[in-house]
C-alpha cells in the first residue's frame, strides 16, 4: 500500500477509534440498545394481542434488518481499532524482518 494511502487510512482509523470514547457516541449506543428493546416490546405486545402472523412476520423481517444495520453502525469504532491493531502489528513484523 502506498505510504500516503496508509497515512490516510491510519488517520481515519484513529478518528473512528476515538469515537468510541466520546460521550455522545456512548449515548448513541445506549439509545440504540433502548430502541431495540422498545421495538421488541412493541412487537411482543402486538403478538400477544393477536395481530395476524403475516403482519408480524413482515415487521420481524424489517426489525431484523434494522437492528443488524444499527449493530453494524455502532460496531464501526471497535472494528477500526481491531483493524488498526492488525495493521500496526503487520508493520512492526515487517520492520523487524527487514
Amino acid at each position: 500500500m502506498e505510504r500516503s494511502s496508509q497515512q490516510v487510512l491510519l488517520s481515519r482509523r484513529s478518528s473512528l477509534m476515538s469515537l468510541q470514547k466520546h460521550p455522545g457516541w456512548l449515548e448513541l449506543r445506549d439509545e440504540v440498545d433502548r430502541r431495540k428493546q422498545r421495538d421488541m416490546r412493541a412487537l411482543l405486545s402486538k403478538a400477544l394481542n393477536g395481530e395476524e402472523f403475516e403482519n408480524l412476520k413482515a415487521q420481524i423481517d424489517f426489525l431484523r434488518g434494522w437492528e443488524a444495520a444499527l449493530s453494524w453502525v455502532t460496531s464501526i469504532p471497535e472494528g477500526a481499532e481491531r483493524s488498526l491493531e492488525r495493521f500496526l502489528t503487520r508493520e512492526q513484523d515487517e520492520r523487524a524482518s527487514a
